[in-house]
C-alpha cells in the first residue's frame, strides 16, 4: 500500500510541476493557479463531486463529460481543462 501513494505522490508531482512549467510558458501562471484554488474550494465542498472523482465506476467518458461541464461552467482556462 506505501509503495502505490509513493507512486501516486511522484505522479501527482510530476504533473504539477509539467502544468506549472506549461503556466509559466504561456504566461498565465496566476490564471492557471487561481483555476486550481477555486477548483479545489469546489471539491473540497461537495462531496457528489468528491464521491464520483473515486468512484472507479464510472467510464472516462462520463468523468470527461462531467469535468468538462464543472470546467466551462468556472470558466477555466483551455489549458487547464486539457489538464484536466
Amino acid at each position: 500500500m506505501s509503495t502505490n501513494k509513493i507512486f501516486s505522490s511522484e505522479v501527482s508531482q510530476r504533473y504539477a510541476l509539467a502544468l506549472y512549467d506549461l503556466s509559466k510558458e504561456k504566461n498565465q501562471t496566476e490564471e492557471f493557479s487561481s483555476n486550481m484554488v477555486d477548483f479545489m474550494k469546489v471539491f473540497n465542498s461537495n462531496e457528489n463531486l468528491k464521491n464520483f472523482v473515486k468512484n472507479p465506476a464510472h467510464s472516462i467518458e462520463s468523468q470527461k463529460i462531467v469535468f468538462d461541464k464543472i470546467l466551462t461552467l468556472m470558466n477555466f482556462n483551455q489549458l487547464v481543462k486539457n489538464f484536466f
